[in-house]
């Protein structure tokens, strides 16, 4: 449908407001399921015992879940965060500004940006996971480095190919350890490596958790062949495993790792840390 706004679809103004000023040549939302896509690719997952695809080929609609776009093109999107080719200040200054709660006290989340910090950089970032895809952002504003990740594997965990592709360039701005050690600033610089567990092994952490102090309730799922962490109404995260009973939730900026342990009735308990906290 047109917005009365603009008189356009959302893929059409996003086309005369961005893709094009941006010469983004291969990007484009996905409003015609009869529309042929050059080079499209298809999106896999891991079965258990093979890949088969996962794709939702004549899914139409605008916005989240239908950009089509490339490594190439998202190159020209990052670069645009500073030099503002499309956007004013204004725009651009909303985008970094991390959002506040009524009390004054500032959220990890801005407009469309996450934000966090990474081997002692800080960083603004937004990942994804859809049908056979998973996707990561990562900008590092004060190195010049932006890193991003787009897979048709949606078994892999794209945040971690990002930041291990982000820690290979990063080594060069590592200062040397003081006398206190490596980690005297108490944040962890590494992202754990990942392991794979079967489907059986994954249910076995289903379920909903009420969280008693904040009053939230969390649903955790397998789907594809992952573990899902349910927001209810604020969205969902594939969750990689690290062990036999944690987890690292993907595609986000920063360090988020879920463990479960039984509680005194048997049953499984979830305690997540964000970063180091």
């Amino acid at each position: 449908p047109k917005s009365s706004f603009s008189g356009m679809t959302v893929g059409e103004f996003a086309e005369k407001a961005l893709f094009g000023p941006l010469s983004m040549k291969s990007s484009f939302i996905y409003e015609a399921m009869t529309r042929i896509v050059p080079n499209r690719a298809t999106g896999y997952e891991d079965e258990g015992n093979g890949y088969g695809v996962n794709h939702f080929y004549n899914f139409v609609g605008g916005g989240n879940r239908r950009v089509y776009s490339t490594v190439e093109d998202y190159f020209y999107w990052s670069e645009n965060l500073k030099e503002n080719k499309v956007g004013n200040s204004t725009f651009l200054d909303k985008m970094f500004t991390r959002g506040k709660f009524k009390d004054g006290s500032e959220v990890r989340t801005g407009l469309g940006l996450d934000h966090g910090s990474f081997m002692g950089q800080p960083l603004v970032g937004y990942g994804g996971h859809w049908s056979g895809f998973a996707s990561m952002y990562l900008k590092f504003p004060e190195v010049d480095l932006s890193v991003v990740v787009l897979s048709n594997n949606a078994t892999i965990s794209a945040a971690g190919k990002a930041y291990d592709l982000a820690g290979i360039f990063l080594e060069d701005y590592q200062e040397a350890p003081s006398e206190a050690g490596p980690n005297a600033g108490g944040q962890s610089t590494e992202r754990p490596s990942t392991i794979m567990l079967s489907t059986e092994q994954l249910k076995s952490f289903e379920g909903s958790y009420f969280n008693y102090e904040s009053g939230y309730i969390r649903r955790l799922f397998v789907q594809e062949g992952k573990l899902m962490y349910n927001r209810l109404d604020a969205g969902e995260s594939a969750l990689s495993p690290i062990s036999d009973n944690s987890f690292m939730m993907d595609n986000t900026p920063f360090r988020v790792i879920i463990t479960f342990k039984p509680n005194a009735g048997g049953k499984n308990a979830m305690f997540v840390q964000v970063e180091d906290e």
